[in-house]
């Protein structure tokens, strides 16, 4: 059974470098909704950077901090990292695996 939990999330980003870089700052707010749990209110920081390593934005590259409440362990769990993304906007399913046709192709 889960325990009575509820959390709120906020979060502030700016943009510098021409909005090549962006920090995202936030928090998750955990605490118990029922009077035994009231005490174990938890705030819970996430903090990251991300790059754009390339103008158009497809790929980026993005570290992290963040902390998570861990119900087995019933305390803040942090976790650090790195990560590289690939993006791609897309009307339709298949056209992610579509290819663009160049010019001069039919």
């Amino acid at each position: 059974m889960l325990p009575d939990r509820t959390n709120i999330n906020l979060s502030l980003a700016k943009s510098y470098l021409n909005e090549r870089l962006t920090f995202m700052v936030g928090s998750a707010i955990d605490f118990g909704i029922n009077s035994r749990q009231a005490a174990t209110f938890q705030f819970l920081p996430d903090v990251s950077a991300e790059y754009k390593l390339t103008p158009d934005g497809k790929f980026r590259i993005t570290f992290f901090y963040r902390n998570n409440w861990s119900y087995a362990y019933q305390s803040a769990l942090q976790r650090s990292g790195v990560g590289i993304s690939y993006r791609k906007e897309f009307d339709r399913i298949w056209d992610l695996f579509r290819r663009k046709k160049k010019k001069g192709e039919k």
